[in-house]
């Protein structure tokens, strides 16, 4: 259904979008696109975007509107230079990745291409929404104190969830 011609979700993302940060809608759809495209760091984002402070606008995107997750990899200093922005929501994290990046397909009517991409996709697709999924639960579980990821200096190896409980043990997942 959601590659159908005439499909209901098509526009939602931006409907979505619109309604919620009104006349502001443009800078914040800026930069999910941005972050859905991986650019998710700040530095990234402010020379992408040519504006010299998005602090204000990412917090909102993660505390007012809870779109957005900062992330910092494990155990490395505090420093908005390590932090890597996430999309929460997987409706709009679905939605940029191929609605929106595609919408020339779907407007010369080759949404059968697009579901074709899209199966192709999906388990890359997947893998990171089953990542999120994860985050969450132990997150909730309430049974850590830090939850993370870890990669090299390189970024050519990478640990996707690390979690470590302080009052016990290390693991990783």
């Amino acid at each position: 259904m959601f590659f159908e011609r005439d499909s209901y979700f098509l526009p939602e993302g931006k409907n979505m979008l619109v309604d919620e940060f009104g006349k502001d809608y443009g800078i914040y759809f800026s930069i999910l696109t941005l972050i859905a495209q991986g650019k998710n760091t700040r530095s990234e984002l402010e020379s992408t975007l040519n504006i010299k402070e998005l602090s204000g606008y990412l917090k909102n995107l993660s505390e007012e509107y809870g779109l957005i997750s900062k992330m910092q990899p494990i155990h490395e200093k505090s420093s908005n230079k390590n932090v890597h922005c996430a999309i929460n929501d997987q409706f709009l994290k679905f939605w940029f990745r191929f609605i929106y990046k595609y919408s020339h397909i779907i407007e010369a009517g080759g949404n059968d291409r697009l579901r074709a991409i899209a199966e192709r996709d999906f388990a890359t697709i997947s893998g990171k929404s089953l990542e999120s999924y994860f985050n969450e639960v132990l997150k909730e579980s309430g049974t850590y104190t830090r939850l993370g990821y870890w990669h090299d200096r390189k970024c050519e190896n990478e640990i996707d969830i690390v979690a470590e409980d302080e009052l016990y043990s290390f693991a990783s997942i």
